[in-house]
């Protein structure tokens, strides 16, 4: 399962991505990935909030996450 998050997240590519790894795996806050991303906090939250939609959209229709999760 890690694995093909890991991958769908390799996927959606671009600032979403580096969003996701920056507060998932270098542990920032969303203050911070604005500072280093050039965009507002609020900005982060909403591209982290439709990001974390696809992912679970997408993980969904590969059969990689139930309806509940």
């Amino acid at each position: 399962m890690v694995r093909r998050v890991a991958l769908e997240i390799d996927a959606i590519g671009g600032r979403e991505r580096d969003i996701v790894r920056y507060h998932y795996q270098e542990g920032l806050d969303f203050t911070q990935i604005g500072l280093l991303m050039n965009l507002t906090k609020g900005r982060i939250s909403q591209l982290h909030r439709t990001t974390l939609a696809l992912l679970r959209k997408r993980l969904r229709q590969a059969g990689a996450l139930s309806l509940t999760g």
